[in-house]
């Protein structure tokens, strides 16, 4: 299982949705915040985390 950390860095740009597999799956942007809806959609693939321009992603395998 993967848990997802979002920092308070994130400007909530979206990017992380466009490049995660699962993306609508995972993560949601409410109220100009992201929001993680479903961490076990996750796959661990680390696309969000690579493409994050503020590097708020930190995904952690518990």
């Amino acid at each position: 299982m993967i848990k997802i950390h979002i920092s308070d860095q994130c400007n909530a740009c979206g990017a992380c949705i466009r490049a995660c597999p699962k993306g609508p799956r995972v993560y949601e942007l409410r109220d100009g915040r992201l929001i993680v809806i479903d961490p076990s959609s996750c796959l661990g693939c680390t696309n969000c985390v690579s493409i994050c321009p503020k590097n708020a992603i930190r995904l952690e395998r518990i």
